[in-house]
């Protein structure tokens, strides 16, 4: 999302905008007003809001990776931004929804992939859902605080197409997780890690020797979720393609920016989520219900 919905200028517009989303802030007690107020505001004050909101990204995106511990995160906002540590962690959290994951198109596609969606909802357009539907055999392979990389894997909706058993967190060392994955893997199985981090990958293909003994073969795509030649459509369509030469492949793929876009969360909904926190007034009940 972009500061679009802050220059709406009737209340009603900017309260059924709100109301159109299903992040779990909208449960809170007070949320009502907090969002009326935040409508008032933006009505009478207009263009200032809009640079408050850049303030706010520009905060966060300076401070938000200073730590690797999700709280000592929270923390360092709560400080930069002067608010409720419980505020900050409640708009982090509302801002990852199943609307974060990355989803293939039709536009543009080749006929084989737009005959397959013809006729479907939306979610059967998430990269993971059509992966599912396809059969694949998918791991997630992804570096971070533990709690923290779970909780989004769950509030994002990905647990619906990826088994629990499936999900291999680093704190540390990714490359010891992937030894995990790929230890498990029957001789003669063809690996493939999926990341947008071309060190990752590169890593990654530094164990091919290591695996050759058991004829487990790994390769490498990385993912752009921006860029149309190697975002989630492009890869979509390369596995297919793989799987006509590798019958079974076993797909290894990174969480954040690769099947989820949290980063976008985190710079567009969650800033948003904290500037209607900060115009909320005091007597708003946000902090009890966090």
């Amino acid at each position: 999302m972009t500061a679009r919905i802050l220059e709406f200028e009737p209340e009603e517009e900017f309260e059924n905008e709100i109301e159109s989303r299903s992040t779990p802030h909208r449960q809170m007690p007070g949320y009502g007003e907090a969002v009326a107020e935040a409508a008032k505001y933006a009505r009478e004050h207009g263009e200032p809001e809009i640079e408050e909101l850049k303030k706010i990204r520009e905060i966060v995106e300076a401070n938000w990776w200073k730590s690797e511990k999700f709280e000592d995160r929270i923390d360092d906002l709560s400080k930069a931004l002067d608010m409720d540590p419980a505020l900050i962690r409640q708009a982090i959290v509302s801002a990852v929804t199943p609307e974060c994951l990355v989803s293939i198109s039709t536009e543009d596609s080749q006929e084989p992939l737009a005959k397959a969606l013809k006729d479907k909802d939306f979610e059967t357009y998430c990269l993971l859902r059509v992966l599912k539907e396809k059969g694949f055999d998918i791991s997630v392979w992804t570096l971070g605080d533990e709690d923290w990389q779970r909780e989004k894997f769950r509030l994002s909706g990905a647990d619906k197409f990826i088994r629990p058993d499936h999900v291999f967190v680093a704190e540390g060392s990714k490359i010891d997780k992937l030894r995990e994955i790929l230890d498990k893997q029957d001789p003669s199985t063809h690996v493939y890690v999926v990341d947008d981090n071309p060190q990752r990958l590169s890593d990654a293909l530094a164990l091919r020797s290591e695996y050759e003994s058991r004829a487990v073969q790994i390769h490498d795509y990385q993912i752009k979720i921006k860029d149309k030649n190697a975002d989630a459509t492009a890869f979509y369509q390369w596995i297919l393609k793989e799987r006509e030469k590798n019958p079974n492949p076993v797909l290894v793929m990174d969480f954040d920016q690769t099947i989820a876009e949290t980063d976008g969360a985190l710079s567009g909904q969650a800033c948003e989520n904290i500037l209607r926190y900060k115009l909320a007034p005091p007597r708003v009940e946000l902090r009890k219900a966090a």
